[in-house]
């Protein structure tokens, strides 16, 4: 039976710490009723909206709802601040559904199927083809293999996770959440391990750039924070500009049945230069099948001639 997992973080920003403390609450799903409260720290409260087979609302004391997917997702939030006359304090959490297994009740081949889908990750601009591969590696990492497995054990799914993360596989404009789930579910294994585990070095770089993924993913993801509060947050660093509908669970949940459909209907037009003219009407009305209402790149960029 699968538990909901809280990983608590309290961080003290003036003295320059990260992560100072941490502690895991678990909840068994079948506690999971509607209505139900959690105390997540001294200042937050979680209250379950619904629950489902596929996914848990709930909200963080008085924040918009959050939707946290059991199959593949680990959210995390943003760094919430403390009230102290003394001292700037923040807290954030981690949120992630986990099925806790020995090896001996582990089903038989999932090493194997591990390697399967390893292989068959693709570094292509088509990085929606990779999303059911990531989600059920996450999957399996979570719910059908033991933690210290010797199938997989921490130190690999650390190495599985942060290569998949900062590879070309996927895209953290397209599927936000996927990614932030693969840095989050990477730091939390590699703060479990212990030497009984192995040795794994990783430079302070290294772990620099998964907080500051993490950061920008959890405000991207954050439901309170409005496009003009994103913006300014985040920004587009740059980059050009992309409907922030882009962002939202909605378009996350759909996207991969979205450009299978796109697939389907453009397999005969020929690649190359202009095709985004063809595709992107073709994805705007799919998406506007699904109750999406999506702006293109053109659309958002007038002043950019694309090819």
């Amino acid at each position: 039976m699968q538990n909901l997992v809280i990983n608590a973080i309290n961080s003290t920003n003036d003295m320059g710490i990260r992560n100072s403390c941490r502690h895991r609450i678990e909840v068994p799903v079948d506690e999971l009723e509607e209505g139900k409260t959690i105390c997540l720290s001294e200042y937050r409260n979680l209250k379950v909206i619904s629950l489902t087979d596929e996914e848990l609302i709930f909200v963080i004391n008085n924040s918009k709802p959050y939707i946290l997917n059991r199959y593949w997702q680990v959210l995390g939030t943003v760094s919430m601040g403390i009230p102290n006359e003394y001292v700037s304090e923040s807290e954030r959490f981690v949120f992630l559904f986990e099925t806790p297994m020995t090896e001996d009740e582990e089903e038989e081949g999932m090493g194997d199927r591990i390697d399967e889908l390893l292989d068959q990750l693709t570094e292509s601009a088509d990085y929606w083809k990779n999303i059911p591969i990531v989600r059920e590696l996450l999957h399996l990492f979570k719910d059908c293999i033991a933690l210290r497995s010797i199938e997989c054990d921490l130190i690999s799914r650390v190495d599985y996770c942060s290569v998949i993360a900062d590879s070309e596989v996927l895209s953290q404009q397209e599927t936000p959440r996927l990614c932030q789930s693969l840095f989050e579910y990477a730091k939390i294994c590699y703060e479990q391990i212990t030497p009984d585990d192995g040795e794994i070095e990783l430079e302070q770089h290294f772990l620099n750039i998964w907080d500051d993924s993490i950061y920008n993913l959890a405000w991207t993801v954050n439901p309170d924070l409005t496009d003009e509060q994103w913006e300014s947050v985040v920004g587009y660093k740059g980059k050009l500009h992309y409907d922030l509908v882009q962002r939202t669970y909605e378009w996350e949940k759909c996207i991969y049945d979205v450009e299978i459909e796109c697939e389907k209907s453009l397999k005969d037009h020929p690649r190359g230069m202009g095709f985004c003219h063809a595709y992107w009407p073709v994805k705007r009305e799919v998406l506007a099948q699904h109750g999406i209402t999506w702006r293109t790149p053109a659309q958002m960029n007038p002043r950019v001639m694309f090819d």
